[in-house]
C-alpha cells in the first residue's frame, strides 16, 4: 500500500511512518519544513528495504495548492495513494483564550481545521480518480469527545468540529470507493 502521512516529520506522523515502512508499504510524509523532511527521510531510509519508497516534501496543509503538491508529488513517486492520514496539527500559546495573540489562534485553526479540510478535499479529487478509491484518516485530539479544559479552548474546539466533519464525510463517502475514518490514539506525549 501506498501512504501519506502529514505532520509525518516527527512525533505520531513520524512513529506512524516507521510502522507502515516496517509492514512493507511505501510512504510519503510532509512537513512544514523541507529541513524536517529530509532529516527523516535519510533516517527511515536507512531501515527500509530497498524495494520501499520513503520520500517527503514541504508542505503547509493551510494552503491548498500546497495540498495539491503533496498529492501529485506522492502519487508521482508512489504510482498512487491507498492512505491519506491527517495528522498534521498544531496546539498554540497555554494560556487563557482572552490572552492569546489573534495571530496564534488564526495560525491553529487554519492547520486544524482549514488544513485537515484541504487535505480530505484534495484526497477525495485523487482517489476518485483512482480504480482502488482509497481510505482517508483525520486525527482525533482532545476535545474531539466533547471534554474541554481551560488553555486548550481553540485546540479543542478544533478537533470537537473535526470530528463533526469526519462523521458528515463518513456518510457522505457510503457507498464511494471512498472510506473516510477517524484515528483516537488518546493521550501521547509528542512535540506538539
Amino acid at each position: 500500500m501506498n501512504v501519506v502521512i502529514t505532520g509525518g516529520s516527527k512525533g505520531i506522523g513520524k512513529g506512524m511512518a516507521v510502522e507502515f515502512l516496517k509492514r512493507g508499504h511505501n510512504v510519503t510524509i510532509c512537513s512544514r519544513g523541507q529541513k524536517d523532511i529530509d532529516l527523516t527521510v535519510d533516517e527511515l531510509g536507512t531501515e527500509t528495504a530497498e524495494d520501499h519508497i520513503i520520500c517527503g516534501t514541504a508542505c503547509d496543509v493551510a494552503d491548498y495548492k500546497q495540498v495539491q503538491n503533496l498529492w501529485d508529488f506522492a502519487n508521482d513517486k508512489m504510482g498512487s495513494v491507498d492512505i491519506w492520514i491527517n495528522n498534521a496539527g498544531r496546539d498554540g500559546i497555554k494560556t487563557e483564550f482572552s490572552n492569546l495573540p489573534a495571530n496564534d489562534f488564526k495560525s491553529t485553526v487554519d492547520t486544524n481545521v482549514t488544513g485537515m479540510m484541504n487535505c480530505c478535499h484534495v484526497a477525495m479529487h485523487g482517489m476518485q480518480q483512482q480504480s482502488a478509491g482509497g481510505r482517508i484518516f483525520n486525527m482525533e485530539g482532545f476535545g474531539s469527545d466533547g471534554r474541554s479544559r481551560p488553555r486548550l479552548g481553540v485546540y479543542g474546539s478544533t478537533k470537537y468540529g473535526l470530528r463533526y466533519f469526519t462523521k458528515t464525510l463518513v456518510k457522505e463517502c457510503e457507498g464511494s470507493k471512498i472510506k473516510m475514518c477517524y484515528l483516537s490514539p488518546g493521550m501521547v506525549v509528542t512535540e506538539l
